[in-house]
């Protein structure tokens, strides 16, 4: 197991650092990576992952567990983790591998398909993809959605004019967005995390030039909208990397 071997000198000159006793026998050992799902969607904020070191020696019995942690995700894939493991549970005869899972109040969303294995040679699996097992779960009701909200921010900068900005839902699956002078429509797909507006249609009424540029501006921002988050009366629409795009609220 030439990379446990690496790791067990790399733990022994960090103890050297830190001034801790590692016998010989037992080192703390670390193993770092990413839990990665390929869907388009931000977590709820319930959303807890769990990861886990296994020895997988024996086909015809349950796995092991050496280590494993379960925390809350702060961002969508892919999801840093970090294992802290004693390396003189390692048995070099026996085979390992990671496993992740991520779960909403309990209940599974996505799990682990592939083999991840570890400790079998010079590299490690250590970015784990998981797969969806279940539709994300309806964590809100949609009519909460529905009606008009002021738009407050515009990607991190307060909106201008003197009339608020506003978005409107209809329970029929449209928006409607005042801009500031000119009026755009377009269709909306929601679902418990994911927002995404299809193509824009707007009046040509000529602007102050400020007003004008935040239109295109907004417009633009609009059909980036992947995502979105409604907590505490705020509604803020994200891009497929989870960044805040508008900040919305009721008043």
């Amino acid at each position: 197991m030439l990379f446990l071997r690496r790791l067990f000198i790399a733990g022994v000159a960090l103890s050297a650092i830190t001034g801790s006793v590692i016998s010989a026998h037992a080192t703390t050992l670390y193993l770092k990576g990413d839990v990665v799902y390929r869907e388009r969607m931000a977590l709820p904020e319930n959303a807890e992952v769990e990861v886990s070191l296994n020895d997988v020696s024996l086909a015809d019995a349950p796995s092991t567990t050496i280590s494993s942690a379960i925390f809350k995700p702060h961002a969508s894939s892919p999801i840093p983790y970090e294992l802290k493991f004693d390396s003189a549970v390692i048995d070099p005869k026996h085979r390992y591998a990671l496993q992740a899972r991520i779960s909403v109040d309990g209940k599974l969303l996505f799990v682990t398909t592939e083999n991840h294995a570890v400790f079998a040679g010079d590299d490690n699996d250590t970015q784990i993809f998981v797969k969806m097992v279940a539709a994300a779960p309806e964590t809100f009701n949609r009519m909460q959605l529905v009606g008009d909200w002021i738009i407050k921010d515009i990607d991190d900068k307060k909106s201008e004019g003197s009339a608020p900005l506003t978005i409107t839902f209809s329970q029929d699956g449209l928006s409607s967005i005042y801009a500031g002078c000119n009026r755009m429509s377009s269709a909306v797909t929601i679902d418990a995390s994911k927002m995404v507006f299809g193509t824009i249609m707007a009046t040509r009424m000529a602007c102050d030039d400020v007003l004008m540029k935040q239109e295109q501006q907004l417009s633009k921002i609009i059909s980036r909208v992947q995502n979105y988050t409604l907590k505490d009366g705020t509604l803020t629409l994200l891009d497929a990397q989870s960044k805040p795009l508008l900040v919305l609220s009721r008043e």
